[in-house]
């Protein structure tokens, strides 16, 4: 019970360290690029890779194997565990599942940040120049919070409760955590914590985080290119994540 303890502990205290990390980034103040909301996402992504990987690394030591073994791509065609209210029916699989929830999802997060960026007067040319940025930045933001949000929350609490409680908090952690962020509010605390849910299925049902990383990914692609656009186009940096 004490190893759970101090696993879930790591696991909040680095949540709660997610929100002072831009501030911390300032510190850095290395000039990555000469747009300022590259700069300082820049450094951002490196503190949360860090705060991440040493996230991991303690709990490796303290759990052993079974955080070893969520960290590999997984068994990306097993089994989905049904879930009627959501159109999941039995018989189905990851790599269906997963693909259908790649364009699904996307389409509606590109949708989301479309309505939420218009008003600008969005311009695509505005992204182009730093296009790599934003793959870049969505491949470390993805994965450093998969290695918290899911492989953490997971190795902390899968002694004690129950998957379905497992996603449960996933969902509510993740969904608090992106309050502020981008989509913002009410509607984007539910879909990020929707989002949290169906991922954390998915680290549990294939023991790897292949779709979660990929499905995060892509989302994270569609809202730095708009934070990008919006930076870009105001030079006033908005919050990361």
């Amino acid at each position: 019970m004490i190893k759970v303890i101090v696993s879930l502990s790591l696991i909040l205290i680095s949540i709660a360290l997610i929100f002072k990390l831009f501030s911390f980034s300032k510190i850095i103040a290395l000039q990555a690029s000469d747009n300022d909301y590259i700069a300082g996402q820049f450094n951002y992504q490196i503190l949360l890779l860090l705060l991440a990987f040493v996230t991991v690394t303690v709990l490796y030591f303290l759990n052993g194997e079974v955080t070893g073994g969520f960290i590999s791509i997984g068994a990306i065609y097993a089994p989905v565990s049904p879930v009627p209210v959501f159109g999941i029916h039995e018989g189905e699989t990851w790599l269906s599942l997963g693909l259908s929830l790649s364009l699904f999802i996307t389409f509606f997060t590109a949708l989301f940040m479309f309505f939420q960026v218009r008003s600008t007067g969005l311009n695509m040319s505005l992204l182009s120049p730093f296009f790599g940025w934003v793959l870049l930045f969505s491949l470390t933001n993805s994965l450093s919070e998969e290695l918290i949000f899911r492989v953490g929350i997971a190795e902390a609490l899968h002694e004690v409760v129950s998957p379905v409680t497992l996603m449960l908090v996933s969902a509510v952690l993740f969904g608090l955590a992106h309050y502020g962020g981008m989509p913002n509010g009410i509607v984007g605390m539910f879909m990020s914590g929707l989002l949290g849910w169906l991922l954390m299925k998915s680290v549990l049902e294939t023991h790897g985080i292949f779709w979660a990383w990929f499905i995060h990914f892509l989302q994270d692609v569609v809202i730095f290119s708009a934070l990008t656009i919006l930076n870009t186009k105001s030079n006033t940096p908005l919050t990361p994540n």
